[in-house]
């Protein structure tokens, strides 16, 4: 219900934002966020991820780590990455804004914009991972709605008072900050409720921490600066080739289809540890039974919601924000076919990282990102917005059915092995 409400105010904001500044300002938006995006991806080590792995162990002492090491060691690693993505936009900002759109004009807006980083790293990093481990996926939800209701308000606001696109980044920055306050409540109240213990008691291994997971931290960082690339990439290249409205096009289409990737997001956090947990424990059944119930439930959402934008796409658009957005219905048709297919298929890197199989993982989004830039460079100086579409609709094929094809391919291995063992 919650995530449902988030995803209906994300989508208002979306809409609200696109029609105000109309397409070439929320293309600049879109190249704003996508240039300070790019830099954050190589400082992002994706700590709730790695915390998911960790944390439990620690917790039921079946490894060296103290939970709160972890926990401080991983947050510390938030907090450095923040500050390097400041200090590295602060020094590139030239660089990028003539990069993804020739334009200096962009410099301040990306120096504004850079501050979220910290805010947005630790938020989505080691405070979700906390709060997903200790099962606290209602109050991710809550916090989800409250986030999105703030952002809402404040960019209202902030149109209505004319401060325009300047005033739309400050807002977003601001709600990332509003989010990352709740969520440091919100992780030290579950620490406290579900350990018994105070979180805020020092935390003195930090090194020791490093030593003994560093390579892990390397593999998940490579794996997610990979599939970060290739998520700005398409937003930045398209910039280079085409106008900022049909960036704008482009990026109002990914903002209203993003909602729908949104509902595998809580999916996904579920399916990981419980597939980890059979997987552990040898249950290859039951995660085949897991996974066709997971895409069942997703396919039954989203495949009448692609049905609905195919044949009624452009003329809600046009509903909505008017003869300035004309041409969006067909970008909006196939970046919604390609993120159902890989939203269904959003179990297949659980799988692969349950099977610890993070470097057939990375190996996927290398080939898939790959053939997204490739087909770019190919479709976007003649078809734009809709060139751009089809590569990013083509990427998520690859990356979702080659990903899902190796996990299923692993667990007929180990239902193998494991009837082999039986005769034996």
């Amino acid at each position: 219900m919650g995530g449902g409400f988030a995803a209906l105010l994300n989508t208002a904001q979306a809409i609200v934002a696109a029609r105000w500044l109309g397409s070439a300002e929320y293309g600049y938006f879109a190249l704003v966020v996508a240039a300070v995006g790019l830099v954050m991806q190589f400082s992002d080590f994706r700590t709730w991820e790695v915390l998911i792995s960790l944390l439990p162990r620690a917790l039921s002492k079946a490894s060296e780590d103290h939970p709160q090491d972890l926990v401080y060691s991983l947050f510390l690693i938030d907090l450095i990455s923040g500050a390097f993505t400041i200090f590295a936009v602060l020094l590139l900002s030239g660089i990028l804004a003539g990069i993804v759109a020739g334009d200096e004009s962009l410099i301040p807006l990306i120096n504004t914009y850079v501050w979220i980083a910290p805010g947005m790293l630790i938020s989505n990093g080691v405070l979700a991972g906390v709060l997903r481990v200790l099962d606290k996926y209602a109050w991710i939800t809550a916090k989800s709605a409250a986030t999105s209701f703030v952002q809402l308000s404040l960019v209202v606001a902030a149109l209505s008072m004319g401060f325009g696109l300047r005033g739309v980044l400050v807002s977003v920055v601001a709600s990332q900050y509003f989010d990352m306050a709740v969520g440091l409540v919100m992780a030290l109240r579950a620490w406290k409720i579900e350990i018994k213990t105070n979180v805020m008691e020092p935390g003195l291994g930090f090194l020791a921490t490093l030593r003994r997971h560093g390579q892990y931290l390397v593999s998940v960082w490579m794996s997610g600066t990979i599939k970060g690339i290739q998520s700005r990439a398409d937003v930045l290249l398209l910039g280079y080739f085409a106008t900022p409205s049909a960036v704008g096009k482009y990026r109002l289409s990914l903002d209203l289809v993003g909602n729908l990737a949104r509902l595998g997001s809580p999916v996904q956090d579920v399916v990981l540890p419980i597939v980890s947990e059979l997987e552990a424990s040898k249950e290859r059944i039951k995660i085949r039974r897991l996974i066709a119930q997971t895409a069942g439930f997703l396919a039954t959402i989203l495949v009448p919601i692609l049905l609905v934008v195919v044949f009624f796409g452009e003329p809600i658009v046009l509903f909505f924000l008017g003869a300035e957005y004309r041409g969006t219905g067909p970008i909006l048709t196939i970046l919604t076919i390609g993120i159902t297919i890989n939203t269904i298929l959003i179990w297949a890197r659980p799988l692969l990282i349950a099977q610890l199989k993070v470097r057939e993982a990375n190996l996927i989004a290398i080939a898939g990102g790959l053939i997204e830039v490739l087909l770019i460079l190919l479709l976007v100086p003649r078809w734009q917005a809709v060139g751009v579409a089809l590569a990013l609709a083509v990427m998520y094929f690859v990356n979702a059915g080659w990903s899902a094809w190796i996990g299923l391919r692993g667990i007929s291995a180990g239902e193998t092995v494991l009837k082999e063992g039986v005769v034996k």
